[in-house]
């Protein structure tokens, strides 16, 4: 999806709660390269994953307290796109990056993210301005998370 990267690459966000893009494995490397040179943290969640529910509400504190931090949700589970519109919604995540997954259960995309995990929920990748990675597993530490976030992880 050219579109998309071209799109993130100018920081113009279409990709939104209430129109939310789909994503496939292909697009994993052009969001990566979108974002060359700033921080980036993208967070994989699903409906059906009561962890996932329980922290968005934090996600959604922490997306307004950050808004110079690109951060990229991705919901898994293939809801209706209206289902995944109003859980970010009540979470007031509304105007977040919002990516929804084409193919579920991706077991490709989940070794192109992080050659460890399994698929388990919620999973957070955090990407510093030069593209090292690190893995969260399970609900987020959101003071460790904004500490990260405040060293400036950008060129």
């Amino acid at each position: 999806m050219i579109r998309l990267a071209f799109l993130f690459a100018l920081g113009l966000v279409a990709a939104t709660a209430d129109a939310a893009e789909d994503f496939a494995r292909s697009d994993w490397p052009e969001l990566l390269v979108a974002h060359r040179g700033h921080a980036l943290v993208v967070h994989f969640w699903g409906l059906d994953c009561a962890p996932c529910l329980r922290e968005l509400p934090n996600w959604g504190r922490f997306v307004a307290d950050h808004a110079g931090l690109a951060v990229v949700f991705i919901e898994t589970t293939a809801a209706p796109a209206d289902t995944v519109a109003n859980a970010l919604q009540a979470a007031h995540l509304n105007a977040a990056v919002q990516l929804q997954l084409v193919t579920p259960f991706d077991e490709e995309l989940w070794f192109a993210v992080d050659r460890n995990w399994q698929g388990e929920l919620p999973l957070t990748m955090l990407f510093d301005a030069d593209g090292q990675a690190r893995a969260l597993n399970g609900e987020v530490d959101f003071a460790a998370l904004s500490k990260w976030s405040e060293r400036g992880h950008s060129r």
